[in-house]
């Protein structure tokens, strides 16, 4: 269902009923799809999806569904974990509630290399200022990924960006989280009030958290 609403809700300007209803067909069916070109679902099970989940009341199909657009960047602020993959940001608490995971019993085991300082509450809300990063096209290796010029974006690309990966997202959350760090103590690491006030300082003269110094390790101010 997550995947079937992130899918649906990312489209062109679409302007009537018809052109809705069409690509929802086609986004339900790429979602549901296993084998690409074969068709899972019945369809009357594809028409009883996009009545009751998308189009709402006869006559106003076309503003329930706009509003439904509006709203589906929203999406990734629900989740517990949040992970990219293949398509953009999914919901990954299923992995990261699964022990196997970090007993190396899957095929690639996770290692919690450390725990995030910030609250949730200020890592949602740093993932809601970059919306646009949640439909944003999907790209493995933009320009300039293996010369590592992609570890510092510019704020304005985080906000209005032309593709999207792991690295990105990640920079660009830092980045959002330092700024309400620069707002706000209460949004910064720290085990002490005085740990928190010298790092709320230190984002708020330096947001994007790019090191001071010049140098090949890659520092951050936030630590998350």
């Amino acid at each position: 269902a997550e995947e079937m609403i992130k899918f649906t809700l990312v489209h062109k300007k679409l302007t009537s009923v018809a052109q809705i209803t069409e690509h929802l067909k086609a986004k339900i069916e790429f979602t549901t799809t296993w084998m690409r070109g074969r068709k899972q679902f019945n369809p009357h099970t594809v028409d009883k999806i996009i009545q009751r989940c998308y189009l709402g009341p006869k006559g106003k199909e076309k503003v329930h569904f706009d509003h439904l657009v509006r709203i589906g960047p929203c999406l990734p602020l629900m989740y517990d974990k949040a992970e990219i993959m293949g398509y953009g940001l999914i919901d990954g608490i299923t992995k990261f509630n699964m022990p196997k995971y970090y007993s190396g019993q899957a095929v690639v085991p996770l290692t919690r290399a450390r725990e995030p300082q910030a609250s949730p509450v200020c890592g949602r809300l740093a993932l809601a200022m970059i919306p646009k990063l949640a439909t944003a096209k999907y790209q493995l290796m933009p320009p300039g990924t293996a010369l590592g010029k992609n570890l510092y974006h510019r704020w304005e690309a985080c906000l209005n960006p032309k593709g999207m990966n792991c690295r990105m997202t990640y920079f660009c959350w830092e980045m959002a989280l330092n700024r309400l760090c620069g707002l706000t103590p209460l949004c910064c690491p720290g085990h002490s009030s005085g740990e928190k006030k010298k790092a709320h300082l230190e984002c708020k003269q330096n947001p994007k958290g790019t090191p001071k110094v010049k140098s090949k390790k890659v520092l951050s101010i936030a630590g998350v």
